[in-house]
């Protein structure tokens, strides 16, 4: 009896930011993202803080969308060492990869959507174990990326030919030294 297989839709995220939410998924209110752990002598082990930019608004399940669905596979295409510089597409592109109809009101909401994703600041205070065996710590405050949207200029005067995000150094520095895990898409 021959069977054959499904193929997977398979992306590999990394493991060490992508445990923590940054996303507000809630229908209703506006619910602060704030993790805190301490030791026994009450100094914190571990803290994750995200702050949103009252103009854009907190990141939402669209916004949770464009970095599971788009910006987490063009991360998995460009391998490591992680790009500064990755292009997403143009909004129509992203429109078709989320199963949006390509409409004037779906480009707006995912424009919105990525200045969210790139104005939500964290702050964040973290042990984890590298892909070479070490531990490593982070303390920081940052965002993960810059958003240049079509015919804006990229760091190496190029005119940008659709959506690109620049990875700030230390969210790439992660991403580089931590594990991965594999997400079945479909």
């Amino acid at each position: 009896m021959k069977t054959e297989l499904a193929s997977l839709d398979v992306v590999r995220v990394e493991t060490v930011l992508s445990r923590f939410p940054i996303h507000w998924l809630a229908r209703k209110g506006n619910i602060p993202i704030e993790l805190r752990e301490e030791d026994g002598c009450g100094a914190a082990t571990l803290v994750w803080h995200v702050s949103h930019n009252s103009e854009h608004g907190q990141p939402g399940p669209l916004g949770y969308k464009i970095d599971t669905l788009v910006v987490n596979r063009k991360l998995d295409e460009a391998g490591r060492p992680t790009p500064r510089v990755l292009r997403l597409g143009s909004l129509t592109d992203i429109c078709r990869e989320l199963g949006l109809a390509d409409s004037g009101a779906n480009r707006a909401d995912i424009k919105r959507a990525l200045y969210q994703n790139a104005f939500a600041a964290i702050t964040a205070k973290i042990r984890y174990k590298a892909i070479d065996g070490t531990r490593k710590s982070v303390e920081f405050g940052t965002t993960r990326y810059t958003v240049v949207m079509t015919g804006e200029t990229l760091p190496d005067g190029r005119r940008a030919d659709a959506v690109y995000i620049l990875l700030h150094d230390l969210y790439r520095e992660v991403l580089d030294s931590a594990p991965v895990r594999p997400l079945d898409y479909d």
